[in-house]
């Protein structure tokens, strides 16, 4: 199963590396990449929900303050990572970025 998670990994990691340097192309300036990122976090939610629901663990999703809180931080982290992402690739910067992105992992 641990092959399966590493294959899967490596495929959306290598699509979202391809999408991501098509979208660059139409990123002129920082609300277009504003405007990428809400739409991809839009389409993470549906999947999400979608699995969840697949699943039967809807019911089980339990939202508190603390749930929020992470959940908010951890998207306007993403947001950044992925407006300067787009704006580096757009500057023709793709090698530099994808170096720094896995040095932070």
């Amino acid at each position: 199963m641990g092959y399966l998670f590493a294959l899967l990994s490596v495929f959306s990691g290598s699509i979202k590396g391809y999408f991501g340097k098509r979208v660059s192309n139409f990123t002129e300036k920082a609300d277009d990449a504003m405007l990428f990122n809400c739409m991809r976090m839009f389409f993470c939610i549906v999947i999400s929900f979608f699995l969840l629901a697949v699943q039967g663990k809807v019911i089980e999703l339990n939202v508190n303050a603390v749930f929020l809180l992470i959940a908010a931080l951890s998207g306007i982290s993403t947001a950044i990572s992925l407006v300067s992402w787009l704006l580096s690739v757009r500057g023709s910067a793709y090698m530099l970025a994808e170096i720094f992105v896995m040095l932070g992992r």
